[in-house]
C-alpha cells in the first residue's frame, strides 16, 4: 500500500517532484531579485518579503512555465512571468488573510496579526506594485492595453 508522503506526493511521484522543484527554484530565485533592500525596511518592506521567505509550493508559477515549454519556450524565458505571478498570489493572501480574519499562514501569524492592518494593506499594496513592476508583470499589463 503507498503512503502518501508528508509532502503529499506518492512513491510514483518522482518526475512530478523533480520538476515542481526545479521550476519553483527558479522562481524563487527570481522573486527575491525583485524584493526591496532598502528603506524603510522596517515598517513597509520587511513586510513586502516575508510571505515569500515562508515558502510555499510555488504551483501557479511552476505552471507558467510547463506551459511555455509545453509551447517551446525555454525555462528561462518564462521565470520573470512565473516570478510576477508568486507575488502577485502573495499580495492577494495578505489581502485575504484581511478580509477572512485569519490568524495564520503558512504556520506563521498572519501579516496584520504580527503588524496591524495597516501596515500589512500597505504591504499587500506595495507587493501588488512589485508584481506588475517586473519583466514579467510588465509584459502582461502591456498585452493586456494592446
Amino acid at each position: 500500500m503507498n503512503m502518501a508522503a508528508e509532502d503529499g506526493f506518492k512513491a510514483g511521484d518522482g518526475l512530478v517532484k523533480e520538476v515542481l522543484t526545479e521550476y519553483g527554484e527558479l522562481t524563487r530565485r527570481e522573486v527575491r531579485r525583485h524584493l526591496p533592500h532598502s528603506e524603510p525596511a522596517s515598517y513597509l518592506y520587511d513586510l513586502v518579503s516575508d510571505y515569500p521567505r515562508r515558502g510555499g509550493k510555488m504551483l501557479r508559477p511552476c505552471l507558467c512555465i510547463a506551459a511555455a515549454k509545453a509551447f517551446g519556450a525555454k525555462a528561462e524565458d518564462a521565470v520573470a512571468s512565473a516570478a510576477s505571478i508568486e507575488l502577485l498570489h502573495n499580495a492577494l493572501l495578505i489581502h485575504d488573510d484581511i478580509e477572512d480574519g485569519s490568524d495564520r499562514r503558512r504556520g506563521v501569524p498572519t501579516l496584520h496579526a504580527l503588524h496591524g492592518m495597516p501596515l500589512a494593506l500597505n504591504a499587500g499594496d506595495t507587493r501588488l506594485d512589485v508584481a506588475v513592476a517586473t519583466e514579467g508583470g510588465r509584459g502582461a499589463v502591456s498585452a493586456a492595453r494592446n
